[in-house]
């Protein structure tokens, strides 16, 4: 019999099976941030293709730096991986904007996140 953990991975893996076949994933490309050039350019590695739940929303997000902000747009990313907010989103049209807040699934730090929530201006 399998922990919490795995039924709930295998319950999110269903979950992107079926949003994945009826084809209400996004495929975006994310690029992690890896440091500025000698200009303060900001410079990428390189891009990773990643599915995920794109939706509007009209969330407003408290920036520490920036003050209220409200996100316009949302990805659920139903699976696990490293993400800051100087990494960069694009989607297929080339649109890209700020991260403004990451949010992650988690139930247990020994046990990693289940998913990943980012929102963008």
């Amino acid at each position: 019999m399998g922990t919490l953990a795995d039924t709930i991975r295998a319950g999110i893996a269903t979950a992107k099976s079926i949003l994945s076949s009826g084809q209400l994933l996004v495929t975006v490309q994310h690029y992690a941030y890896q440091s500025q050039n000698e200009y303060g350019e900001p410079q990428y590695g390189a891009a990773v293709s990643r599915q995920a739940v794109v939706t509007n929303t009209n969330e407003l997000v408290r920036d520490p730096e920036r003050g209220e902000i409200v996100a316009r747009l949302a990805f659920l990313f139903l699976e696990d991986f490293e993400i800051t907010p100087r990494d960069k989103i694009v989607l297929s049209d080339g649109t890209t904007t700020p991260i403004i807040s990451i949010g992650l699934g988690v139930l247990d730090t020994t046990l990693g996140n289940f998913y990943v929530k980012v929102l963008v201006e």
